[in-house]
């Protein structure tokens, strides 16, 4: 089955078109889930989900390496890639897609929400402490409290009359060690408490899950998501052959709400 057939802006792609797409890529995706726990009938048992701007039914796209961030600078962005890659070997700022088990938090960021699923080797970043890393309040306090030492500090080394090779000589140093001790608090208060496994935890926790994979494919979240999270919870590891389809639909498909796919 060429996956190119589902790349079009059609309102007319099946329920079995989309549910095979994700079983013939995105085996690990599943196996975690199933394995995890996931519940259909759990209202915190949702997917991934991220906002957005498209108006396809499905499609498969590669992440994109090294993104420059939105909400942050490039430097910020470097020291939490940095920071992450001493514990996960990963660099989730710049090399990842970002989700939320939220669907309205998914819905900020873009006109639609789309189901993600990573295609093959995958890993989900995130914390159970944390929604937001732009966003908390305990992580803008480190790095107000960080840069307002450092202001002060720079301020002194400038009043204390020195030629201009010895402030710089100054200033470079009061900088590493004033980062160095952030780094550190950043260590022990924020990223001691992220990890990268129990997919199901990450989706139930609502946080920002960062997914670290090389493709993945996405599905337009309003007219398929009962479909497919029922169908998973219900047959697993279990690929959609015409004798699943046909016995899940008849048992299950008219509990669904119609939302004017087919399923085959």
């Amino acid at each position: 089955m060429k996956f190119n057939k589902y790349l079009t802006e059609s309102s007319n792609t099946t329920i079995k078109e989309v549910l095979t797409t994700i079983y013939d890529n995105c085996q690990p995706f599943l196996k975690d889930l199933t394995q995890g726990g996931f519940n259909y009938h759990k209202r915190s048992d949702k997917l991934l989900y991220s906002g957005r701007n498209d108006n396809k039914d499905i499609f498969k796209k590669s992440v994109r390496a090294n993104r420059r961030p939105k909400d942050m600078t490039i430097s910020i962005q470097e020291m939490w890639d940095n920071l992450f890659y001493e514990k996960f070997k990963v660099k989730p700022r710049s090399n990842a897609i970002f989700c939320s088990g939220d669907l309205n938090t998914a819905l900020f960021y873009g006109t639609r929400v789309y189901m993600i699923f990573p295609v093959r080797k995958y890993t989900p970043v995130w914390s159970g402490r944390v929604s937001d890393l732009y966003s908390d309040e305990m992580i803008d306090k480190i790095m107000s409290n960080a840069q307002t030492e450092l202001s002060y500090g720079v301020k002194e080394i400038g009043m204390q009359g020195l030629d201009t090779k010895e402030v710089d000589k100054r200033v470079r140093e009061l900088t590493l060690k004033i980062n160095k001790e952030r780094d550190g608090r950043l260590k022990d208060e924020v990223i001691k408490y992220y990890q990268d496994d129990k997919l199901v935890g990450a989706i139930r926790s609502y946080n920002e899950i960062m997914l670290v994979t090389n493709e993945y494919i996405a599905v337009n979240n309003k007219p398929f998501n009962q479909y497919i999270r029922s169908y998973i919870d219900i047959y697993k590891m279990n690929k959609p052959t015409d004798k699943n389809l046909d016995q899940w639909w008849e048992h299950y498909g008219g509990y669904i709400k119609n939302t004017g796919v087919k399923l085959r």
